[in-house]
């Protein structure tokens, strides 16, 4: 079990190091530094050699940090922002920095442009559509066709809101 834990912590850490440009300078930064994780009465240690992770089972040097809880609450530590029932002593900087290896790289400029742009083509397309179906009402002239093509277009202005709303949350968390 803790050989098989330790297999998946190393292989866990050196997916982060490879499909991630942030998490690879993070594991050049911390060159050197080891960090004990004390879970579940079983304890790892993750070692950044090279610009990578080895994780063991045992070392002779004292870690540079320290956690110590259970699986899901180191878990739930390490890839999020909410608190957990977690014990941490020493290298404050480190733990920030181990921390972010594990979080998704999210540029909130990045986010916030593909959010613009696929609600801008949703309701483009949406227009397109409601005025293919209004040329199509138009030649009909049909009352039945005319209720449903303004039920379209009140749902393409609830859209559209949703869309502005959306737009201000996104604009907020960049000026964060």
């Amino acid at each position: 079990m803790q050989s098989a834990s330790a297999g998946a912590l190393e292989a866990a850490i050196r997916a982060r190091i490879a499909i991630d440009a942030r998490a690879r300078e993070i594991a050049l930064q911390i060159e050197g530094k080891l960090v004990q994780i004390d879970y579940d009465n079983e304890i790892l240690y993750v070692e950044f050699l090279n610009g990578s992770a080895h994780v063991r089972k045992n070392v002779e040097r004292t870690p540079d940090l320290r956690m110590k809880g259970n699986v899901l609450e180191l878990g739930k530590f390490l890839i999020s922002d909410q608190t957990a029932d977690v014990e941490i002593d020493g290298d404050e900087e480190l733990l920030d920095q181990f921390r972010k290896i594990f979080k998704p790289s999210l540029s909130a400029e990045n986010v916030a442009k593909r959010a613009r742009s696929t609600a801008e083509y949703g309701v483009a397309a949406a227009r397109s559509a409601l005025e293919g179906l209004a040329s199509e009402i138009t030649g009909q002239n049909n009352k039945e066709r005319q209720d449903q093509l303004d039920e379209l277009s009140e749902q393409v202005r609830n859209l559209q809101t949703q869309v502005e709303v959306l737009e201000r949350r996104l604009k907020d968390l960049e000026e964060r």
